[in-house]
């Protein structure tokens, strides 16, 4: 059975993702009208209805929440019903179909950090400086023609000052952390954009190839020790430190 509400921003916020696979809700206003949801955290306004003239019902995507709002879905929803009704396929009229052409690392970086709401600002700043320093030639090409190969290679001309980094010390763990960043907006946008059927434009994630070949770097540690020349410092500043009320409360208490 259909499970229809009336969508409003908090209904639609507060759905429950399926545990797998995917899920549709209707809206109660529009008839017609239904949200998809995904486990991967996928929320797309859709109508699928039977075109005049055709035995099959016709799937329309008409875009993303929430950056499409819950109005401009209603209205876009009427109009696609509309053009159905008369045995137009609103899908053969649309000029911004999206294309794996025109899904670009910039743009999956936009939509990205722009969804992602828990995001810290300091990760986002730390994620475009890696976009601009190391992935600087990528922004403007389509993720399609990102290769495995290409991505092998620019980690490896990372970890070690070469190729295009030849001018700088390699650094295995800006290396490592960069991949990491490629396989983010990767996995990002495997989820997230679709054809005009409802099928994902990417299905692979080249970041991958360095997993499979256990090629990622082993980065050390990071220890906070306190030398034994430093330990006068060190207790002189913890003796500064001011006390806390609830420990001094505590003691007292206890005397």
């Amino acid at each position: 059975m259909n499970k229809i509400i009336n969508f409003t921003v908090k209904s639609l916020d507060s759905l429950e993702l399926p545990s797998k696979g995917q899920e549709y809700v209707f809206d109660k206003q529009v008839k017609g009208l239904s949200l998809r949801t995904t486990h991967l955290g996928v929320k797309a306004f859709v109508i699928r209805k039977r075109m005049r003239g055709h035995a099959n019902a016709t799937y329309v995507h008409l875009g993303y929440y929430p950056m499409m709002t819950i109005q401009q879905a209603r209205i876009k929803a009427r109009e696609s019903i509309n053009l159905l009704s008369q045995g137009i396929n609103p899908n053969n009229l649309k000029g911004d179909v999206i294309t794996k052409q025109s899904i670009t690392l910039q743009k999956v970086f936009g939509d990205y950090t722009t969804s992602k709401h828990n995001l810290k600002e300091d990760t986002v700043k730390d994620y475009l400086s890696i976009l601009n320093n190391y992935l600087g030639d990528w922004k403007k090409k389509p993720i399609s023609e990102i290769s495995r190969d290409m991505v092998e290679q620019r980690h490896r001309d990372i970890s070690y000052g070469t190729g295009k980094f030849a001018h700088k010390d390699g650094s295995p763990t800006r290396a490592n952390k960069t991949m990491r960043v490629v396989r983010a907006l990767f996995n990002y946008a495997i989820g997230q954009y679709e054809d005009t059927k409802g099928e994902p434009l990417f299905v692979h994630n080249p970041v991958a190839r360095i997993t499979h070949n256990k090629g990622w770097n082993k980065e050390n540690i990071r220890q906070g020790i306190v030398h034994k020349y430093d330990l006068k410092k060190w207790y002189e500043g913890v003796m500064k430190l001011p006390l806390q009320e609830d420990n001094v409360s505590r003691n007292t208490s206890a005397e």
